[in-house]
């Protein structure tokens, strides 16, 4: 019956536009050169486990860790392998990462790491975990197999406050991680 075929033929095209329409917010939500989430899927993600945590005094963690010195690999090397590095290191903390835990490119070398339903202390190893693997990482160009010095990274680690709002949260971590830069860098320090 030609009706049928014609409701065939709409349901189909109404699956592919769904389809293709799931695939657009999700890669509008996706770093292109890390895979990770971009800063826009961040946000979102911490007013979600804000608004839970308000709701349920559920604890959460963040984690903001910078490349140190990543300008000089840059100027050294080169952005393609800049890019590299950016890209490895996305993968890294991806595998050192729980799947409940939400991993971003918060900037341009910054992450930034949403540990759900996690203590201070937990997410301070976790740092610590993350920060120690990246450090004995060693990349290498590919044209010429020279291996680049190690990668380190400073990282701030700030568990969240119930009725914090979500500025002073991230701001309390940024300077976490700012402190761990003045203290030279490579190194975890947690928020007050």
């Amino acid at each position: 019956d030609k009706n049928v075929e014609i409701q065939r033929a709409l349901t189909e095209e109404m699956n592919k536009l769904k389809q293709e329409l799931s695939n657009a917010r999700r890669e509008a939500a996706i770093d292109s050169l890390t895979g990770l989430f971009n800063r826009r899927a961040f946000d979102r993600r911490l007013d979600e486990l804000i608004e839970r945590a308000n709701g349920l005094d559920d604890s959460f963690c963040l984690l903001l860790l910078d490349i140190d010195f990543f300008k000089r690999i840059n100027d050294s090397y080169g952005h393609m392998v800049g890019d590299k590095v950016l890209s490895e290191f996305g993968k890294q903390i991806g595998r050192l990462t729980r799947r409940s835990d939400f991993l971003a490119r918060y900037g341009g070398e910054e992450f930034a790491i949403l540990l759900p339903q996690t203590r201070i202390t937990a997410a301070f190893t976790v740092a610590e975990n993350v920060r120690g693997t990246l450090e004995r990482v060693r990349l290498r160009r590919s044209q010429s197999g020279e291996s680049l010095e190690a990668i380190t990274v400073s990282v701030g680690v700030a568990c969240y406050r119930i009725d914090e709002d979500r500025e002073a949260f991230i701001a309390r971590c940024d300077k976490a991680l700012y402190r761990a830069k003045e203290l030279g860098r490579n190194r975890t320090v947690l928020a007050d």
